[in-house]
C-alpha cells in the first residue's frame, strides 16, 4: 500500500482495523488501487474508503464510509472450502460512549460471534457460531503510527542514500 493511501486509510477507525487485519492475514499486497473521499459536509479527514489489495490468488477489498447508516454485515472471508461473515459495528464504539475505560476486563469483547460457513464434502453447508478476538482500538492506533513512522524514516534513508 502506498504511504498515502496508507495515510488515508489509517485516518479512519475502520481503515486501521481493517488494513491490519488484511496484512497480518495476506501480508504485503502486490497493488493497491484506492478511491478516497470525504463525504460529510465540512470534513477535515477522509471519511470514505475503497480500497482493493492485490495478491498473487486473490483480491482483498476494504470498505468504509461515514454516511452508511446500517450495521449490516462488516468482515467477510471467502475462500474454497467456505465463509466467515462478522455483523455489526465493533463494541469498542458504545462502550466509549457508555464511559468505560480500555483495558479494562472484558474491553472490547464483542458477545456476537462471527459466522463461518463451510462447504460440505456433499457440496452441503454447515453454519457454525465463531466467537471473535477482543478488539483493541488503541493497541492498532499505536501500530499503524508505528508503522507510519517506520516507513517515513525509511523514505529519509533511502532519499538521503539517492544524493
Amino acid at each position: 500500500m502506498t504511504a498515502k493511501a496508507r495515510a488515508a486509510v489509517c485516518g479512519t477507525t475502520s481503515g486501521r482495523i481493517w488494513s491490519t487485519k488484511v496484512l497480518q492475514l495476506f501480508g504485503p499486497p502486490l497493488a493497491v488501487s484506492a478511491d478516497l473521499a470525504r463525504q460529510r459536509e465540512g470534513a477535515q479527514a477522509t471519511d470514505y474508503f475503497h480500497v482493493q489489495l492485490r495478491y498473487p490468488r486473490l483480491r482483498a477489498i476494504l470498505h468504509a464510509g461515514a454516511l452508511v447508516p446500517g450495521h449490516g454485515l462488516r468482515f467477510a472471508v471467502h475462500g474454497s472450502g467456505g465463509s466467515w461473515f462478522k455483523h455489526g459495528l465493533d463494541p469498542q464504539e458504545d462502550a466509549l460512549r457508555g464511559g468505560a475505560v480500555p483495558g479494562t476486563a472484558d474491553w472490547g469483547r464483542d458477545p456476537r460471534p462471527g459466522t463461518l460457513l463451510q462447504v460440505q464434502a456433499d457440496g452441503s453447508t454447515h453454519e457454525t457460531p465463531s466467537p471473535t478476538a477482543a478488539g483493541d482500538y488503541l493497541a492498532t492506533t499505536r501500530r499503524c503510527a508505528t508503522r507510519s513512522a517506520a516507513a517515513a524514516r525509511l523514505r529519509s534513508a533511502r532519499a538521503t542514500r539517492c544524493r
